[in-house]
């Protein structure tokens, strides 16, 4: 059942599937294949669509139930919150180093604003409190 899946699979071929898995096996059994045939989706590696084609044929409420859905759910908020905390600290990143008089050319401001690392920018703000030169910053001299 999951050969579409894994092979040539489109929203035709998504709709015989789970049109075949409702008829053969209990609610339980389909919502747990139903979940998993979610996921086996999101990890394409083809970037089909294959989630889009699914998602309508299934009833909302059984997604939202599944602790599949529930254990994505969090993720996707801790990294949302990770995230913020670190465009927040490059924001005042950047604050501080203006408020200081240190140039801030567009090459220093793309490189604090696509740091991923928190930590990374709490040492440079750290540093930016201090230093005469955004070299000093940036490079820890």
């Amino acid at each position: 059942m999951f050969a579409p899946l894994a092979v040539d699979a489109d929203a035709a071929s998504m709709a015989r599937v789970v049109a075949a898995l409702r008829r053969r096996t209990t609610r339980r059994e389909f919502e747990e294949l139903a979940v998993a045939m979610l996921v086996m989706a999101d990890a394409d590696k083809r970037r089909r669509g294959l989630r889009s084609a699914i998602l309508p044929l299934l009833d909302e409420e059984l997604i939202m139930q599944s602790w599949v859905y529930k254990q994505g759910e969090a993720r996707g908020e801790a990294r949302g919150e990770a995230r913020g905390k670190t465009i927040g600290e490059a924001n005042a990143l950047l604050r501080v180093l203006r408020s200081r008089g240190l140039a801030v050319t567009d090459d220093v401001r793309d490189r604090i604003l696509g740091c991923t690392d928190l930590r990374q920018l709490e040492t440079w703000l750290d540093r930016a409190l201090v230093a005469g030169r955004i070299e000093d910053v940036l490079d820890g001299h």
